[in-house]
């Protein structure tokens, strides 16, 4: 009788990010970009807290070879916090903190009129 098994090892996450930015792209968007990974992650957290809610919540689980990330749908003019990690089953990295306030939606100019 043959047994056979499988183990998954899992190792410490490395950091080795470097050039990370948070920047906002316009009223309502922040891209967030960075060179490098996480190694032994099994996927990349982002998460985001703003001056109202002081705690982080979850924004997106990425797959361990994404580099930017685009956070949309927020509030014109406001302050965000950021901080990405990799994860696997037992071990997160240290993160990476980045910040930046959402620009201000362009005026639209009135039409011309005649006096």
């Amino acid at each position: 009788m043959a047994l056979r098994g499988a183990v998954k090892m899992l190792f410490p996450i490395d950091q080795n990010v470097d050039d990370f930015k948070v920047e906002a792209t316009s009223a309502s968007a922040i891209n967030i970009s960075w060179n490098g990974g996480f190694p032994g992650a099994e996927k990349i957290v982002i998460e985001s807290s703003s001056p109202q809610d002081a705690t982080y919540h979850n924004v997106a689980d990425l797959t361990p070879n994404t580099n930017t990330y685009v956070v949309e749908g927020l509030d014109e003019v406001t302050p965000y916090h950021f901080r990405i990690f990799g994860v696997n089953e037992h071990y997160s990295s240290t993160s990476l903190e980045g910040k930046d306030t959402t620009d201000i939606m362009p005026q639209i100019s009135l039409p011309a009129t005649e006096i």
